[in-house]
């Protein structure tokens, strides 16, 4: 199933500070022995408050009395001063003892100077002497890890709305002084707008705790998906939202030759001459005549083929026909030396050369007398930025500028993660008003990428949770170009003729979805495709 990422992680915390306050107390009381009433610890402001501490007779208990209630005083501060400075930490229930933070980890660990001014609002007594002669002892700050976490959850969810749930469940108020909301938090990691205090606890009919409810929005502690019944495209919208990552760019647009490369490509002319491309690479010497102002993205060439031991390699040489003086008119154009012999062959497999005067390439191959090469032709390749550009993002690029002309928003390298581990990566996804689509770019459609897609396409719509809208998620191949061998497989679904500029045809899925699959070197008809999305 699709995953999504870590919305937040719940905490249940502790702090009991009895301890550290029954140090101090009992620290103060043996510096004021002379003071008869335990009472007089107390600053005159909070008698009242603590005169419940001071009914017994005996003092050890008065003093133990002190000790419990400064104590829930001081957790009470503690929480709201630590956790209040931490700027991960979006909501706490005092009482209930949780947090939720965008952070995976809490910070445990509070000043003894921080507990000391707490504790110097109610007690009577100069707290500066005793923590300078405290800074005396200690060259950094005394740190006590008071606050006690566990229980971390991951809750990999998305954040509901209240009016598109379900009403089944058993809400319970929750005491607003009990409560910390900082709403700041909540509108930088989640875009949303806090604005009550208001605070439910939402539990099902088990009395497990689902989530709790604040103003109109619904922050999940399960990862279950909840029962929806209103806006259900728009959910699953949100849930894959959530479940993605996006893959690195490679920046190569920065070049200008490049940037040069993907304007020119508006032109029905220059995807013309760029349909033509052999292996995605070249393109015949005699193709480029009537494009010579294209020239600068392709280097003069010579192709080599057929070499003895290296059949299964293609060479691209170096045409330019300059030489030096006293060379006899030839060019040496290619040399090949392997460290491993092969059979008996020489470690200097070929030293290719060019007689410029007789027109011809000959291969000194170990021979006093060179063989002849046949299989060599003059043609023009793309150059070293355009040919990586041209089977790396350039369609994407391409395409990206078609969608933002048509006023689509879209997710692009994005990669959806599994709970198995395994992700699938999204050239684009599309968020239309009526459905979703994802979409994967190929320069070139032909019968292996197309039963690629196929294959990762019906995995990826098995890892869609039932619970979402799969009725409106649309799976789509687009390219500008296409190989002929498509037709090998899916000639019943393909009504254009061979050669055809724009094909458009579509098929079932074993799943039981369609693929549709769309290739066009025409921009008007790629501006009416999308515009019919």
């Amino acid at each position: 199933m699709i995953v999504p990422k870590v919305l937040y992680y719940k905490f249940d915390f502790s702090i009991d500070p009895i301890e550290v306050v029954e140090s101090i107390v009992k620290y103060i009381s043996s510096k004021n022995s002379e003071k008869h009433k335990e009472e007089h610890f107390i600053k005159s402001e909070f008698i009242d408050i603590f005169k419940e501490d001071f009914n017994d007779k005996d003092k050890d208990n008065n003093i133990d009395s002190l000790i419990i209630h400064l104590s829930y005083l001081l957790k009470e501060e503690l929480i709201k001063t630590v956790f209040t400075s931490d700027n991960s930490i979006f909501f706490v229930n005092i009482n209930g003892g949780y947090l939720l933070t965008t952070s995976d980890k809490v910070n445990p660990n509070v000043s003894f100077y921080s507990i000391c001014n707490i504790l110097a609002k109610y007690i009577d007594f100069d707290f500066d002497i005793f923590t300078s002669l405290l800074s005396q002892l200690h060259t950094n700050p005394v740190i006590i890890k008071l606050i006690i976490t566990q229980n971390k959850k991951e809750v990999k969810n998305i954040i509901y709305n209240m009016n598109d749930l379900t009403t089944n469940e058993e809400e319970e108020t929750v005491d607003e002084e009990s409560c910390i909301i900082k709403e700041k938090v909540i509108k930088d990691s989640y875009s949303l707008d806090i604005h009550g205090k208001e605070v439910y606890e939402v539990y099902d009919s088990s009395h497990n705790l689902l989530g709790i409810h604040i103003d109109n929005s619904f922050f999940p502690l399960t990862n279950e998906i909840l029962l929806i019944r209103n806006s259900l495209l728009d959910i699953t919208k949100a849930y894959l939202l959530s479940s993605i990552s996006y893959n690195k760019p490679k920046n190569f647009i920065q070049q200008d030759e490049l940037q040069n490369f993907l304007n020119d490509s508006q032109r029905e002319d220059f995807l013309e001459l760029l349909s033509k491309l052999t292996n995605n690479l070249y393109i015949n010497f005699e193709d480029i005549v009537e494009h010579n102002e294209f020239e600068r993205y392709f280097n003069e060439l010579y192709l080599v083929r057929g070499l003895k031991n290296l059949e299964d390699f293609h060479y691209f040489v170096n045409s330019d026909k300059t030489n030096r003086e006293g060379t006899q008119a030839r060019k040496i154009l290619l040399g090949i030396y392997t460290d491993p012999k092969i059979g008996t062959e020489y470690n200097l497999l070929h030293w290719i050369t060019l007689d410029i005067r007789a027109n011809s390439i000959n291969d000194y191959s170990g021979k006093s007398i060179p063989i002849k090469i046949p299989e060599i032709q003059k043609v023009w390749a793309l150059n070293q930025a355009c040919s990586y550009y041209f089977i790396s993002d350039f369609f994407e690029d391409f395409f990206e500028i078609q969608l933002k002309k048509a006023g689509i928003k879209y997710k692009r390298n994005i990669s959806i993660t599994y709970s198995n581990g395994k992700s699938r990566e999204i050239d684009f996804l599309l968020f239309l008003s009526n459905k979703i689509t994802a979409i994967e770019c190929k320069t070139r459609l032909d019968k292996y990428n197309v039963e690629d897609t196929i294959q990762k396409t019906e995995i990826l719509y098995r890892e869609i949770p039932t619970e979402l809208d799969k009725d409106h998620i649309e799976f789509m191949m687009f390219s500008l170009f296409y190989n002929e061998n498509i037709r090998d497989h899916f000639s019943p679904f393909i009504q254009e003729p061979v050669g055809a500029k724009t094909i458009n045809f579509q098929f079932k899925l074993p799943c039981g979805k369609k693929m549709r699959c769309i290739s066009s070197r025409e921009n008007c008809k790629i501006k009416e495709i999308l515009r019919k999305l």
